[in-house]
């Protein structure tokens, strides 16, 4: 009596295949932890403006700024769910956390860079677990028109990130444990104005995925713009003209991408055999 043989491959094929349950369950528990991170933190400190609406220690513009800088760092790595999903969400997350190590250390507060540092090194490590494909994308060429729109969000950007930074060194000592939130509060929101523009520039290389940093940039820019011009007088909000400026330009940004998918579709109908009948 013969029994069958089971090809179970190569050595170098079973620690690909262990390499991908491993890197799949590491980004499950980095998404988790970092949703609830930034969730809970984000509660926390709405519920000290909620509780004091005169409060200069944090207000709905800041906290805003704070949760879509950890959307845009938890939507990153929550893309490699999937198996085969382009590189390009851990980069939107790797520079996500390297603009609040950055911020943190300008302004000198411990938090922001700490844990800045931490995800950094986390998803790095991910990153560098990752399953390989037989052949990685590169960078072609760069869309002009993302480029040029990454800069002028850019030069918009310097001067509130800059404000922020003197703001957050006037905040008093760094500390930890949410007992500094009003300086650690203004770090981030540096962090954040400077990250969305980096994300345009990200997508401007067209890598597979793209569009993620796009409406991640679009997006979380509308909805600081309309904080910032509901609550203009805020001791950390941007005011009237920064806020105007945010909803249109994530505004123009989104507009771009829901134009740019319709005249994929008409394309993609027009070349499909059958679709004019």
């Amino acid at each position: 009596m013969t029994g069958s043989v089971v090809d179970r491959g190569t050595p170098l094929d079973a620690w690909q295949r262990k390499r991908r349950r491993i890197f799949l369950a590491a980004a499950w528990a980095l998404t988790i932890s970092l949703a609830l991170l930034f969730t809970v933190v984000t509660a926390l400190t709405l519920v000290l403006w909620v509780q004091d609406p005169k409060s200069a220690l944090t207000t709905p513009v800041t906290d805003l700024a704070f949760a879509g800088l950890g959307a845009s760092i938890v939507a990153g790595v929550a893309c490699q769910l999937r198996p085969g999903r382009p590189v390009i969400g851990l980069a939107q997350a790797l520079i996500g956390s390297l603009a609040l190590t950055g911020a943190g250390w300008v302004t000198h507060r411990d938090e922001p860079r700490v844990g800045g540092m931490l995800m950094a090194l986390l998803i790095g490590g991910l990153w560098l677990l990752r399953p390989r494909t037989p052949s990685e994308p590169r960078v072609e060429r760069m869309d002009i028109r993302l480029v040029v729109a990454g800069v002028v969000g850019l030069a918009a950007a310097l001067p509130l990130a800059a404000y922020a930074v003197q703001r957050a060194g006037e905040s008093g000592p760094a500390c930890y444990l949410g007992r500094c939130v009003a300086g650690d509060r203004f770090a981030e929101l540096a962090a954040a104005i400077l990250l969305y523009p980096l994300l345009v520039l990200l997508a401007a290389t067209r890598l597979p995925g793209w569009r993620l940093p796009m409406w991640t940039s679009a997006i979380a820019t509308i909805v600081l713009g309309i904080a910032a011009l509901v609550l203009p007088h805020a001791p950390t909000s941007p005011g009237t003209i920064g806020g105007a400026f945010s909803v249109v330009w994530g505004g123009a940004l989104a507009v771009f991408l829901v134009r740019r998918r319709k005249r994929r579709r008409r394309t993609t109908g027009a070349t499909t055999p059958g679709a004019a009948a």
